[in-house]
């Protein structure tokens, strides 16, 4: 028996392709946050589809943050919601590893594999930490003092990463490359579809629209909801300006463009951005974005367009804080 921990909509697909690909031959657990019943009430479908023998909710919102009891009360959660034994458990992958399972891991000692947050971010570490400093403190800085941010835990055996996206030396073996859209592709078309129905149900006609990829700035904390419609104001209406234009918003994007952009067309399901090469019908002219992980996934198959320049400007604005 083997587990996989996921806390985002990128690390539940990638762990679902990662256990199709090489680990199908064994039972797997996969262990979710509670709250991400918000964005996928039905999860339980993933046990139904066959992805994973069980699914279990390991219950965060009712974990204090509390650097003196974190490490008792992960431990009761973990025994309460999911209740599997990690001795007994041949290998442990985890996504989202800096947050609280990982403490229940590192305390008894037990070795696992971790998967970055998401493509770049094992570079990025710093980055990682003051995004979940400025709302949460004792997370980051717990997950900080245990290397959970730059992976570089003693109880963290190898790393699951995107190699091409990493500034940093990735060359050791430890490091693993993984591309799940590349994955995708590899899968039986049968399982790729079955994956794709479980985010989404239908396809999209793109005829030469921009494809707009949007990151959700004002729930990172990385500036106002109303500084954040500032942005993408600039984005849609002066640098793409007279396009047609489609918005694919990041899944946590609470921002409501069709109310606020009449021109677009904006897909409401939630799902990775690393879907869209299966469910998109036609080719756009470009995938357009400030910086979405998802982009150096996508690559090798839309013509990306990173506003880096911009990215550079927001990073002046005092009202920014990335």
């Amino acid at each position: 028996m083997i587990l996989y921990h996921a806390i985002s909509t990128f690390q539940l697909l990638e762990c679902i392709v990662h256990h199709m690909r090489y680990t199908a031959d064994k039972q797997a657990i996969l262990v979710l946050p509670d709250f991400i019943v918000n964005k996928f009430p039905h999860y339980k479908q993933l046990q139904k589809m066959k992805f994973f023998k069980k699914v279990k909710l390991l219950r965060y919102m009712y974990i204090p943050h509390n650097a003196d009891t974190i490490v008792s009360d992960v431990i009761m959660r973990y025994k309460k919601d999911v209740g599997v034994s990690v001795t007994k458990l041949d290998e442990i992958y985890c996504a989202g590893a800096h947050f609280y399972f990982s403490l229940f891991l590192i305390e008894n000692k037990i070795p696992f594999t971790a998967f970055e947050d998401a493509a770049g971010m094992l570079s990025r570490d710093e980055e990682m930490y003051r995004t979940l400093s400025r709302k949460f403190p004792v997370h980051a800085g717990i997950a900080k003092k245990n290397g959970l941010f730059s992976l570089d835990n003693e109880y963290i055996k190898q790393v699951i990463c995107h190699k091409p996206s990493q500034t940093k030396d990735v060359s050791d073996s430890r490091y693993i490359n993984f591309n799940p859209v590349e994955e995708l592709k590899l899968l039986d078309e049968d399982i790729r579809n079955r994956i794709v129905s479980f985010f989404i149900d239908k396809t999209y006609e793109i005829d030469g629209d921009v494809v707009l990829l949007t990151q959700h700035f004002s729930n990172l904390g990385n500036m106002s909801m109303e500084k954040q419609q500032q942005v993408y104001d600039y984005i849609i209406c002066d640098y793409l300006k007279n396009e047609k234009i489609t918005i694919k918003p990041h899944p946590d994007d609470t921002l409501d463009y069709e109310a606020r952009y009449k021109s677009v067309k904006v897909i409401h399901e939630k799902f990775p951005s690393e879907l869209l090469p299966f469910v998109l019908e036609g080719q756009p002219s470009r995938l357009v974005t400030i910086g979405s992980t998802g982009a150096p996934l996508l690559g090798g198959i839309f013509n990306v367009e990173i506003l880096n320049n911009y990215a550079e400007e927001l990073k002046n604005d005092p009202e920014v804080f990335f």
